[in-house]
């Protein structure tokens, strides 16, 4: 996005991609971002799995710990609720785009 800093609020709905954020903070549909912890500043790039996804972890109240991997490229809806290396949801209209980076065959 340029070098362009702003603060993204997600919606915590997996599959919500309505997001809040200063209207001053611009971006177009098809800009990569990077995204950081905006606690510890932690990158959240997924780059074990692709440089285009982000990764952050659910703690539900089960104890089941999963990876929610998203896509940084604006505008592409696509999230996937990975527990053990295994996809367990997929969510959004482009998820085939990077299915096939978790074992399972590409979606056409």
């Amino acid at each position: 996005m340029g070098g362009r800093k702003g603060l993204v609020a997600f919606n915590t709905e997996l599959g919500n991609y309505k997001i809040k954020k200063n209207p001053d903070f611009e971006y177009n549909n098809g800009d990569m971002a990077e995204f950081f912890c905006p606690i510890c500043h932690q990158n959240l790039a997924a780059f074990d799995v692709d440089v285009h996804l982000a990764k952050v972890i659910l703690q539900e109240q089960s104890g089941k710990n999963y990876e929610i991997l998203f896509s940084s490229i604006a505008g592409e809806h696509c999230t996937y609720k990975v527990l053990d290396g295994s996809v367990k949801e997929t969510f959004g209209e482009d998820n085939a785009h990077y299915i096939n980076h978790f074992g399972e065959e590409p979606r056409y």
